[in-house]
C-alpha cells in the first residue's frame, strides 16, 4: 500500500495494540441516558417545524410494534416536565393511543444524553457572545 493512503485495518490494529499494552484506549461512544417518561410530561417545542400529518399511520405502527421504537430527544424543564426536541409526532400518536384507552403507551423512551452536550455547547456559545 502506497504512502498516504487511508488504511482502516492498520488504524484499528494500532488502537487495539495500544489498548492491550495499557496505552491509549480505544474511544467508546458516549453512554446514552434513556428514561421512560409519561407523554403527559412532554411539552412540544415551539421550534418544531415538521408536519404533524399521518399521525394515524404512526399510531398504527406503534400499536403493531407494541411500543415506540425510536427514542424521543428531550430537555428537562422546570416542574418535572420535558421539552421535546425530536419526536413530536411520536408524542402525539402516543397521547392519542392513551386517550383511546390504551394506557400501555403512556410512557415513551426519551434520550437525555444528547441534550446535556447541547446545553454545554449553548453555554459556551453564550459565554463567547
Amino acid at each position: 500500500m502506497g504512502k498516504g493512503k487511508f488504511n482502516l485495518n492498520q488504524i484499528l490494529s494500532d488502537a487495539s495494540k495500544a489498548a492491550a499494552s495499557g496505552g491509549a484506549t480505544v474511544p467508546r461512544p458516549a453512554e446514552s441516558r434513556i428514561e421512560r417518561i409519561s407523554v403527559f410530561d412532554l411539552v412540544p417545542s415551539e421550534e418544531n417545524f415538521y408536519s404533524m400529518r399521518e399521525i394515524d399511520e404512526l399510531k398504527a405502527a406503534i400499536e403493531i410494534a407494541g411500543k415506540v421504537l425510536q427514542n424521543l430527544v428531550v430537555v428537562p424543564m422546570d416542574g418535572g416536565k420535558y421539552k421535546v426536541i425530536a419526536g413530536h409526532r411520536r408524542r402525539l400518536a402516543s397521547i392519542d393511543l392513551v386517550e383511546e384507552g390504551k394506557p400501555q403507551f403512556e410512557f415513551v423512551p426519551c434520550d437525555l444524553s444528547r441534550t446535556r452536550k447541547r446545553r454545554k455547547i449553548r453555554k459556551c456559545a453564550t459565554a463567547l457572545c
